[in-house]
């Protein structure tokens, strides 16, 4: 009620891409032949308001909008229009509707539920943090043809550490008793994970998409980011306390690569070159942050408190 409330009172309800939602809240026989009437429906705002809390608790689950507000410190309208972009981006509908027709029994369907559920609050979160979040159609517009062009070339720039950690998804998909294509589906989602990010870096640098995926993807090698921020993302935190610092942590290791590759490649420029231009010049501190990780990961089961002290030193190195 407080997320619909919100809704009702910010531009984000006036957003092209939400008009389906108002119209499909009417009967099919209506939405012809009263087509004009339903757009410009007096509660028009509380409409689709409602649907899109409700859309947003029922596929997100029930803390996405609160948590992900307080995790990222926006306002809960901006998970919510993050949410939309996401929805159109991915193609999330035919997610859900691949789960709900799936031929499995119900505790099968509530797990796929829940990953999809997962792997939602990450591409949300992605895009809630980035530049234009507020404005899902123009986002969309924005940054769906890099998505389009990238998403061929996936295969070839996954690294060995998140091709592992997409690997690992899909054999427990598999285990559970998913369908191959509900598999294949979120395996995939998984395998985008940042890609929003990593696309709106392109655009801001007229640079090619493939090519800045590239830089990001051979800095978290290179460095051992790929792994550090899968561990992370692999912690079950004991708290709410926790579950954010997990959270933050996850997102430094991916900032900080987007936050170098803006830094150090000019408008036009190649950021791959960029970036190994950056790693050669700093072979010293660079190899210091690698052997850290390194010798971090042969101590056993990583911590949160190791985790977010290798974020921390990250930091520092890619900042210098």
């Amino acid at each position: 009620m407080e997320l619909k409330d919100a809704l009702v009172a910010s531009p984000v309800v006036d957003d092209p891409l939400l008009e389906p939602d108002l119209v499909h809240a009417f009967p099919a026989a209506m939405q012809s032949d009263f087509a004009d009437n339903i757009t410009g429906h007096q509660l028009r705002r509380e409409i689709i308001a409602t649907k899109l809390a409700n859309l947003l608790v029922n596929r997100g689950g029930p803390g996405l909008a609160h948590e992900l507000s307080a995790e990222l410190g926006v306002p809960l309208v901006t998970v919510a229009a993050a949410f939309v972009s996401a929805r159109t981006l991915f193609d999330l509908p035919s997610l859900w509707a691949a789960i709900d027709s799936a031929d499995v029994p119900a505790t099968v369907a509530l797990t796929l539920h829940a990953e999809a559920a997962a792997i939602i609050r990450t591409l949300v979160s992605d895009i809630a943090r980035g530049k234009g979040a507020a404005s899902p159609a123009h986002l969309s517009t924005r940054l769906a043809p890099g998505l389009q062009r990238l998403l061929p070339r996936l295969d070839t720039l996954l690294r060995p550490e998140p091709r592992a950690q997409v690997d690992a998804v899909r054999a427990r998909l598999s285990a559970a008793g998913s369908p191959a294509r509900v598999t294949d589906w979120i395996a995939t989602l998984h395998a985008l994970s940042g890609a929003a990010s990593i696309v709106a870096l392109a655009s801001d640098l007229s640079a090619d998409e493939s090519r800045t995926a590239e830089a990001y993807t051979r800095l978290g090698e290179a460095l051992g980011l790929d792994w550090a921020k899968g561990a992370a993302a692999s912690l079950a935190p004991a708290d709410g306390w926790e579950r954010l610092l997990v959270a933050t942590t996850v997102r430094n290791f991916e900032a900080m690569r987007l936050d170098l590759i803006r830094r150090i490649t000019s408008s036009g420029e190649d950021p791959l070159t960029a970036v190994d231009q950056w790693l050669n010049a700093r072979q010293g501190s660079a190899g210091t942050l690698a052997g850290t990780i390194t010798a971090a990961r042969r101590t056993g089961p990583p911590t949160l408190a190791m985790l977010a002290h290798l974020a921390g030193i990250a930091q520092n190195t890619l900042a210098g």
